[in-house]
């Protein structure tokens, strides 16, 4: 399915095996396999998105 600019946010994701662009619907949907479990103690950063729609990244330290 294309992705037209202008419609739904996306990014472009690996699923394993391909480079996918994905907008986190039923259709696209975002995956992050690398993602891993860890304690809280081991996060030193913290991503987030803006107001604005940027995607940042925080020290946890900020939170303290």
């Amino acid at each position: 399915m294309p992705i037209v600019p202008g419609t739904n946010p996306a990014i472009q994701t690996w699923n394993g095996q391909n480079f996918i662009v994905a907008d986190g619907s039923n259709i696209n949907p975002i995956s992050l396999p690398f993602l891993q479990q860890t304690t809280k103690a081991n996060i030193q950063f913290v991503v987030g998105i803006t107001a604005q729609g940027t995607l940042v990244l925080v020290p946890v330290s900020s939170f303290a």
